[in-house]
Order: structure tokens, then sequence, then C-alpha cells
């Protein structure tokens, strides 16, 4: 997880390489795709509140 593996580290130092972005925008929707390792889903589910 986030916490073992980047310790001590600012969050803009991990992000490039712990999560990936996507996002495809149509003419009524946007849709965000973020992907990452292991952990990524409950990182930002505890972090960021997604």
């Amino acid at each position: 997880m986030y916490n073992q593996v980047n310790a001590g580290k600012d969050l803009s130092e991990c992000a490039a390489t712990f999560l990936t972005f996507q996002i495809t925008v149509e003419e009524q929707t946007a849709v965000l795709n973020i992907t990452g390792l292991d952990g990524t889903k409950e990182f930002l589910k505890n972090e960021v509140d997604l």
C-alpha cells in the first residue's frame, strides 16, 4: 500500500508511478478511469474519499 511503499514521500512524488489516469469526454458525458498498483482502490477510498 501507499503508506508502506512510499513512506516519507510527498504524494506528488508518487502519483506519477502509483496512479494512471484516463479521461474520455463525449458530447454529454465524461468518464475518468484511475488505475494503479494493488491497494489503489483502498488508497482512493481512504485518502481521497472517492
